[in-house]
């Protein structure tokens, strides 16, 4: 292999590349640069574990000879090095055979040994069959929605990803689950690792669109011709619907709704949690003529906490919420009123919180034998 390309130039498809090289204590195989050259395009890829970037540019011959293609692996973090040591508007020639890398640039020559990259993960390529478009500001919010009701625990299936499908994003854990109803062009439901939603969303900018790719090991992410990321996808999306944290159409009433402007109910959940150990607080209308809506917290002890905020429409009866669950899920809501609905299901109860497109289905905490 061999080939020249400018500073400047290269030091921009690392700048890129370098955010999906490991940095955990994984294999070394994942800590390297992938070099491929074909015809006048260098392409360099890098991975983690959940996800790779293909960043490319064109390139061109040493001097007078023609470019030499190839593909060899070199070490992520020493060619940075080398190549922020250089100074701007110098070129570099990289030469690779079995016996090493040779990268000059002005008087400087570095000697590097290749690195072994046949176990490297096969580098996927954009596919414009089953490509489809969506716009940046749907995706990035929709995703950092999402991303909260992701599980920390790995060994929960489906539990730690986003699902992208039809009907939009969703996050489940065993506590709740977080929607972002939206209307996406997905050829097939998509399952993405929270690690890899978390850097999606640092990575991507928030206009223009992003075209996506699927084949069936990853999923493609492309907001620059020459750059894309590409991120593993999970096992199959698990089937929620008919479950107990399915949404339910926005026009199927709650057995128990009320409407309660949000930065109020934030404000009250703060005040009473100083008497909930379990995280509980109870939701109650008053009886008065003007709605009020009363939160309560008690502790094993007995100390009680109550706090009034305004509300509107009726709500006949009380329903227990984990108060800390309630708060993020207010937290990640712009406007300032909220519907919050109580749902009667087979097995447990429910409680859905609705704002525009965004829904979070919330189990109701169990309660203990004290009837606390």
């Amino acid at each position: 292999m061999e080939f020249c390309i400018e500073r400047d130039r290269l030091l921009y498809l690392l700048d890129r590349a370098i955010k999906t090289v490991a940095v955990r204590d994984v294999k070394e195989l994942f800590k390297n640069f992938v070099f491929r050259v074909e015809q006048d395009v260098l392409t360099v890829v890098s991975f983690d574990l959940e996800m790779g970037c293909c960043v490319q540019a064109k390139v061109r011959g040493v001097g007078e000879r023609e470019i030499q293609g190839g593909c060899v692996g070199i070490p992520a973090e020493k060619l940075m090095g080398v190549v922020k040591s250089s100074s701007r508007g110098q070129d570099f020639e990289f030469r690779a055979d079995d016996a090493g890398v040779s990268i000059k640039s002005g008087g400087a020559c570095w000697t590097l040994t290749p690195r072994d990259i046949k176990r490297y993960p096969k580098t996927p390529g954009f596919k414009d069959s089953s490509r489809w478009v969506v716009p940046s500001t749907l995706l990035v919010a929709g995703l950092r929605a999402t991303y909260r009701a992701c599980s920390a625990d790995d060994t929960r299936r489906g539990q730690v990803c986003v699902h992208l499908t039809t009907e939009g994003f969703f996050a489940i854990d065993g506590k709740r689950s977080y929607w972002k109803i939206a209307k996406l062009p997905v050829a097939n439901p998509v399952m993405l690792h929270r690690n890899a939603v978390k850097f999606l969303v640092d990575v991507l900018p928030i206009d223009g669109d992003v075209e996506v790719s699927e084949d069936d090991f990853f999923v493609m992410f492309r907001h620059d011709q020459d750059l894309f990321y590409c991120l593993k996808t999970e096992d199959k999306p698990i089937d929620i619907y008919g479950s107990v944290f399915a949404p339910l159409p926005p026009e199927t009433p709650g057995d128990l709704a009320m409407e309660v402007g949000r930065s109020s109910l934030i404000a009250g959940l703060s005040r009473v949690f100083v008497c909930s150990d379990s995280g509980t607080v109870t939701i109650q209308m008053d009886d008065a003529d003007v709605p009020k809506v009363r939160l309560t917290a008690q502790d094993r002890n007995g100390d009680t906490a109550v706090d009034v905020v305004d509300g509107s429409r009726s709500w006949s009866g009380e329903c227990k919420v984990n108060g800390e669950i309630l708060l993020e899920a207010l937290q990640l809501l712009r406007g300032d009123a909220v519907v919050i609905e109580a749902i009667k299901r087979p097995g447990k109860s429910v409680y859905r919180i609705k704002e525009g497109d965004f829904c979070a289905v919330l189990i109701a905490p169990r309660e203990r034998d004290d009837g606390t």
